[in-house]
């Protein structure tokens, strides 16, 4: 992300890593998340990222995508 200008910023929430692309105040970013054993949502419980765009209609999130050791994959 750092190689294409994406700025890593400050997460919010339980940590994890977030970057946003500048310009964008926010509204184009990548969050990688470290995931909550007691979310009721199931990949929500593990390592997830999620990506957030500004689109004509407004900013849009994409669902919660599990990542390497999310318990969904396994």
């Amino acid at each position: 992300m750092k190689e294409r200008g994406w700025q890593q910023v400050e997460p919010s929430g339980n940590g994890g890593d977030r970057w946003q692309k500048p310009g964008t105040k926010g509204s184009d970013q990548v969050r990688l998340e470290k995931g909550n054993p007691k979310d009721p949502n199931p990949v929500k419980q593990g390592p997830y990222g999620r990506i957030s765009e500004q689109t004509p209609n407004g900013s849009e999130k994409s669902p919660p995508i599990p990542l390497k050791g999310n318990p969904t994959l396994r």
